[in-house]
C-alpha cells in the first residue's frame, strides 16, 4: 500500500518546515520570546555594556529552550521572530556560548558592541572568533581594552592591541591599577602610549594593591618622572588601613608625604596600628577630628592612645556624637578624662535616649556650672 502524498508531505522533515514558513504566526515553543521584542537599547547601561540583570532574564527563557530543542532550531527561531537574532547573539556573546553563533545567519546588521561585551566578560575565544569571522556588525571601541584591562584579562588586552585599531584610554591603566593587575600595567606601559591619569596611584593605594603601586613608582623612576603624586595617595592608603602601602610610600616617596587626613581617617576607622605608626613615623599629625571621629564610632582604644600621646584634644562633638550613637564606654571615658562643660553636657543629653548614658550625663550636669 502506497503512502498518500499528503501523508508523505506532512511526515517529511524537509518539506513540512518549508511549507510552515509561509504560515502566519510562530511555533508554539517560540511564543515566550514575543515578550523580548523590546528595544535593545533598554538592555544597555550608560557605559555601553549590557545590564547583567537583563542578560540573566534572557537566559532564564533561552537556556532551557536551547537545551530542549537544540541550537539547530535557532535558525528557525530567528526566521519566525527576526527580533530574536540580536537577542540570541547578545546572549551567546555575553555568556561565551561560541557554539551557538554558527547556527545564526552570518550577517550582523545592527552593529551591536559585541567585541566590547565579549572583552568585558573575559571570553578570549569569543573575541578572536568575532574579529576573524565578521567584517562588520561587531562593534568595538576603546571600551573593549579598557574593560579587559580593568578585569585583568591580559590575553584579551594583548589580542586587541595586536589585532585591532581602536586602542584604549587612560582608564585602562587606571582601572588595572585600581584592581591590582600589575601584569596588565606592565603590558600597557610597554606597548601603549595612553598612559595613566594621576588618579591611578590613588586608586591602587586606596585598594591596597602594593604590587600595582610599586610598578607605577618604578615606571616613573625609569622615565625620570619626578613629579609628585600628592598627599592624597598616602592619605587614602592610611584611611583604608593598608599599612604596607603607607610604609612603601613613606620609604620610596617621602616628598609626597600625607596630610592630617591620614591620621584623622585612621582614628575614625579605629585602626590603632595605623594611628600608632603615623604618630611615630610621620610629622603631619592630626586635628581634633581624630578624637571626634574615634568617639563617634566608639573606638575607645584609639581615644586612649591619642589622649596619652597627642595634644590636639577633641571638641564638644566627641561627647555629643558618642551619646547619640549609644557608646556608653566612650561617654564614661570622656566625662572622666575631659572636664565637662555645662552646655556641652546638655547638648549631649539632648542627643541620647540611652538610660545609662542619660544617667551619667545628668550626674555630670549636676557637677557643672553655666
Amino acid at each position: 500500500m502506497t503512502t498518500p502524498p499528503t501523508q508523505h508531505t506532512l511526515l517529511s522533515g524537509d518539506l513540512l518546515p518549508t511549507i510552515a514558513q509561509f504560515q502566519r504566526g510562530a511555533c508554539e515553543d517560540m511564543r515566550p520570546f514575543y515578550a523580548l521584542r523590546r528595544p535593545l537599547s533598554n538592555l544597555f547601561d550608560d557605559s555601553g555594556l549590557v545590564h547583567d540583570a537583563a542578560m540573566v532574564s534572557i537566559s532564564v527563557k533561552l537556556t532551557p529552550w536551547i537545551h530542549t530543542y537544540g541550537p539547530a532550531r535557532l535558525r528557525l527561531l530567528v526566521a519566525c521572530l527576526p527580533h530574536m537574532h540580536d537577542v540570541v547573539v547578545l546572549f551567546a556573546v555575553y555568556f561565551g556560548h561560541l557554539d551557538l553563533l554558527p547556527h545564526l545567519p552570518l550577517a550582523m546588521e545592527s552593529n551591536l558592541p559585541l567585541l566590547d561585551i565579549a572583552a568585558a566578560r573575559g571570553h578570549v575565544a569569543m573575541v578572536q572568533y568575532l574579529h576573524s569571522t565578521y567584517d562588520k556588525g561587531v562593534g568595538c571601541s576603546t571600551l573593549a581594552m579598557d574593560t579587559a584591562a580593568a578585569h585583568g584579562y591580559l590575553a584579551i588586552v594583548r589580542f586587541l592591541h595586536f589585532h585591532r585599531s581602536e586602542g584604549c584610554t587612560h582608564a585602562a591603566m587606571d582601572q588595572a591599577a585600581s584592581h591590582g593587575y600589575a601584569d596588565v600595567l606592565a603590558f600597557l606601559d610597554a606597548h601603549r602610549n595612553e598612559g595613566a591619569s594621576p588618579m591611578a596611584m590613588g586608586l591602587a593605594a586606596t585598594h591596597g594593591h602594593l604590587n600595582a603601586l610599586a610598578y607605577l613608582h618604578d615606571a616613573a623612576v625609569r622615565r625620570g618622572d619626578s613629579r609628585r603624586w600628592g598627599t592624597y595617595v598616602m592619605d587614602y592608603a592610611a584611611i583604608e588601613g593598608h599599612l604596607d602601602v603607607v610604609q612603601f610610600l613613606h620609604l620610596h616617596r617621602p616628598a609626597d608625604g600625607c596630610s592630617v587626613n591620614a591620621l584623622n581617617g585612621a582614628a575614625t576607622r579605629g585602626n590603632l596600628e595605623m594611628v600608632r605608626w603615623l604618630h611615630m613615623h610621620r610629622t603631619e599629625g592630626c586635628t581634633t577630628s581624630a578624637m571626634d571621629g574615634a568617639a563617634r564610632f566608639g573606638h575607645l582604644h584609639v581615644l586612649a592612645f591619642l589622649h596619652a600621646h597627642r595634644n590636639e584634644g577633641c571638641t564638644a562633638e566627641a561627647l555629643k556624637s558618642a551619646a547619640r550613637h549609644d557608646h556608653v564606654d566612650v561617654v564614661t571615658w570622656l566625662l572622666e578624662k575631659k572636664r565637662p562643660v555645662h552646655d556641652h553636657v546638655l547638648d549631649a543629653l539632648r542627643q541620647s535616649k540611652h538610660p545609662q548614658i542619660m544617667f551619667k550625663l545628668r550626674q555630670a550636669l549636676a557637677l557643672t556650672t553655666r
